[in-house]
């Protein structure tokens, strides 16, 4: 039978199997559909591991632990529990698959460096909730950075504040510019609250306070020194044991190392009698007609 119908050109299916159609094949072989985009406010828990190597990234994410997680994105890291808002903000980069990210990176869930995590008190091992957050809702009105013991002028104040636009900082956050440290971020304010992490916009301003300036401080050493205050204090005794106390102090609370010189600055007026006697020296005569003489030590 079978040769009888192979003479006569007619095929015979082999195996018996049945062939299948175009469309029914290609639906056995359906890709999965990708993840949704990350909505504002969702969130998940990851475990960090913090990383102490010096030149680590700030922070690194494994977008395979977060589905829906794309480049851009601005995220939240807070510990379990924390009230403070914000905590620590970053924007989401490239896939952690990248040559630049190590093996053992790729490995984990989310990897903070060392300056990062013990700025805000994340611990090794530990989970931390991750939250997509509007940028628009923590752009910063103003950043201070202080800086010591060396000369900005304003040309390198102004690039270091461009090299900071459209990025997450800080609070203690080490700037660097042409290869070495410039400053350090001490404050960041939006709507007049501190924060410790903002996101940085071209209309953020930018402050710059030196730890190492030259101060001079002028006292005026007058008849009204010598009066006394509501308080029952004379006005020398307030620059002696308040004014410059209290002055120094906050300096050293903020790790300044400011070169103070203090001036002592008098005016004394002479009678025509003693005109001739102080005649020696820069002898003035003011709009009243009286002589005087300024000394300064």
């Amino acid at each position: 039978m079978s040769a009888h119908n192979a003479g006569r050109g007619e095929s015979i299916p082999p195996f018996n199997r049945k062939r299948s159609s175009t469309v029914s094949s290609l639906s056995m072989f359906k890709s999965p559909l990708p993840p949704q985009p990350l909505r504002e406010g969702d969130s998940i828990a990851l475990n960090i591991w913090v990383e102490s190597s010096s030149g680590a990234a700030p922070v690194v994410l494994n977008h395979d632990c977060w589905p829906g997680v794309a480049e851009g994105d601005m995220i939240e890291v807070t510990s379990p529990g924390q009230k403070e808002h914000p905590g620590f903000l970053f924007i989401v980069q490239s896939d952690t698959s990248s040559n630049t990210t190590s093996s053992r990176q790729v490995q984990q869930q989310i990897t903070i460096a060392k300056t990062v995590a013990d700025a805000f008190g994340f611990l090794n091992h530990r989970e931390v909730v991750l939250t997509k957050v509007d940028r628009t809702v923590y752009n910063a009105d103003f950043v201070e950075i202080t800086f010591q013991d060396q000369y900005l002028g304003r040309a390198d104040m102004w690039r270091v504040g461009s090299t900071l636009q459209n990025q997450c900082v800080y609070v203690g956050q080490e700037i660097s510019f042409l290869g070495s440290v410039a400053g350090t971020i001490s404050n960041i304010y939006i709507k007049g609250d501190k924060v410790r992490s903002a996101h940085v916009i071209p209309a953020t301003k930018t402050i710059f306070r030196s730890l190492s300036a030259k101060c001079t401080i002028f006292i005026q050493v007058c008849r009204e020194l010598w009066d006394f205050a509501s308080d029952g204090e004379r006005y020398y005794e307030k620059i002696v044991h308040s004014f410059l106390p209290t002055l120094f102090s906050k300096w050293s609370n903020a790790g300044a190392k400011h070169i103070v010189t203090i001036v002592l600055m008098s005016r004394v007026f002479y009678d025509q009698t003693e005109v001739e006697y102080a005649k020696e020296g820069p002898m003035r005569v003011d709009e009243d007609g009286r002589s005087y003489k300024d000394f300064y030590k």
